[in-house]
């Protein structure tokens, strides 16, 4: 490693470091090509808290998810037909602030990113929406749940439709150290879409995805359930549920006290009361521009 001396005070020094070509690799995510809505989610804009009760969610946030589920499925209804499958990007219902909880670049397939042939029927990335109603939606989820895609990468599964789920490495971590260890558990059932969905019912499922992943992850990386952020993001950024398992000690993406849910938390508070999430308000953060923002913004919100 080369070091050039920049500034030498008494005990305090300062160097510009060039490290050798073996340590200067960079990690990238290539989304291509990008849409509008992928191009402003990186760009940075206002955030807003919105208090949404279960009446807000009736009312305002359920609607707009539906809303949006219809008109991608009119917009691209026929390359649908055409057999072409969808990749889908946060973006309509992204509900995060500069981060991006799901990997960006993650495809159909194992390979690279790919643009739009019609007449080969490749792979097409289209915005990531939520809602249980049309597979396309989600054609990315289940590619890995059913192993058309990315099954080498799979961490561990427990097969059972109603209460199993598959546990692989999010994008973002490149498996290479530890510090940013990060996972996401994609639960099998297809009709529970976040947070607001879970009752009593859902507690083995839940158990079993917060005890067999922390075991997992012991297993296969050494870290323990002790060193692990285990949790839920509401609003999420996909709405098929999903839980974030990340090393303790890392700053993850969405991983604040305003999106971030402990599935611990979740549990007990399931345990204690079956309906504990269709009667309380629930917190969360709106960017400026996102459309859902401004369906509080009409309704006298915000």
């Amino acid at each position: 490693m080369n070091a050039e001396l920049q500034m030498h005070n008494d005990i305090y020094c300062t160097f510009y470091l060039s490290p050798p070509p073996e340590l200067s690799e960079i990690k990238a995510t290539v989304v291509y090509p990008a849409t509008e809505k992928h191009i402003q989610k990186y760009l940075r804009q206002e955030v807003h808290l919105i208090r949404e009760t279960w009446e807000d969610y009736k009312n305002i946030t359920l609607p707009f998810i539906q809303s949006q589920s219809f008109s991608i499925q009119e917009e691209h209804g026929g390359i649908t037909r055409a057999g072409i499958t969808g990749r889908l990007e946060a973006g309509t219902l992204s509900m995060e602030e500069e981060e991006c909880e799901l990997p960006a670049a993650r495809t159909t397939s194992n390979s690279a990113p790919s643009s739009l042939n019609k007449e080969q029927n490749q792979p097409i990335s289209f915005p990531r929406l939520g809602c249980k109603d049309f597979a396309v939606a989600w054609e990315w989820v289940y590619n890995i749940l059913e192993k058309k895609a990315e099954a080498d990468r799979i961490v561990h599964e427990n097969p059972d439709p109603s209460s199993g789920f598959v546990l692989v490495p999010d994008l973002k971590w490149n498996q290479n150290q530890l510090d940013d260890l990060y996972l996401i558990a994609l639960v099998h059932r297809r009709e529970i879409k976040s947070l607001r969905d879970l009752t009593a019912e859902h507690l083995p499922l839940l158990r079993n995805v917060l005890q067999e992943g922390k075991e997992a992850i012991a297993k296969r990386f050494g870290v323990p359930g002790s060193q692990l952020r285990i949790y839920l993001h509401y609003q999420p950024s996909y709405h098929h549920l999903h839980v974030h398992f990340t090393a303790l000690g890392y700053d993850a993406p969405g991983s604040s006290v305003e999106r971030a849910h402990l599935l611990a938390d979740v549990i007990d508070n399931l345990a204690m009361d079956s309906q504990y999430y269709q009667k309380r308000a629930l917190t969360f953060p709106l960017r400026a521009d996102e459309p859902l923002f401004k369906k509080f913004q009409e309704a006298g919100k915000v």
